[in-house]
């Protein structure tokens, strides 16, 4: 006998399924936790006669994947800023080129360093307008709570300067100050 597809319950609020975020902060909550095993269970019995279908559909995009691939260029301050896409990484590197597109190559950002975390959101990657400073906002526990963090450009040294509960958004003034605001859910 096929699974019944799991409700989820419904809180007499504006967001009736809020209750699933878990904002605990004291790590798993049982009822969210149940209630996603069931979805996972019913969502495995849905998918169980098509499983040897999309095995061989995921091996033949990853047989066509090309060994890298490369994203549009686009030119700001001295720099042609382009992100590089490679074979096996999960992230895309983030890349620039001094003044020419012949010029050699600095990656100045790679999301797949951070090997430390088990999960890694990238929110924003944004370069100073002198190019020297690079801020970049991430989420490194899934719990939408972000920090940024900034690097010197020309040393590659990360700075010691870190913000916690920071917004999704850096906002780089002319003069490399940085604008910023606390975010709405954590003001």
């Amino acid at each position: 006998m096929p699974l019944p597809p799991p409700i989820a319950k419904k809180e007499p609020t504006i967001h009736p399924y809020h209750w699933l975020k878990d904002t605990s902060r004291s790590g798993k909550r049982k009822d969210i936790e149940v209630h996603l095993q069931a979805e996972e269970a019913y969502a495995q019995e849905q998918f169980a006669g098509i499983s040897a279908l999309a095995d061989i559909i995921y091996k033949e995009a990853l047989a066509k994947d090309l060994e890298s691939d490369q994203g549009v260029p686009y030119y700001k301050g001295n720099y042609y800023y382009y992100r590089l896409y490679g074979k096996g990484d999960q992230y895309s590197l983030y890349c620039r080129r001094f003044e020419s597109m012949y010029a050699s190559e600095q990656v100045y950002f790679n999301p797949n360093l951070f090997t430390e975390y088990k999960t890694v959101i990238v929110k924003q990657v944004a370069v100073s307008p002198s190019g020297k400073l690079l801020a970049y906002v991430m989420d490194t526990a899934g719990d939408e709570k972000y920090a940024m963090y900034f690097k010197n450009l020309e040393t590659g040294k990360l700075l010691f300067d870190l913000i916690t509960g920071s917004s999704e958004e850096v906002v780089w003034g002319n003069d490399d100050s940085l604008y910023m605001s606390q975010d709405d859910l954590l003001a």
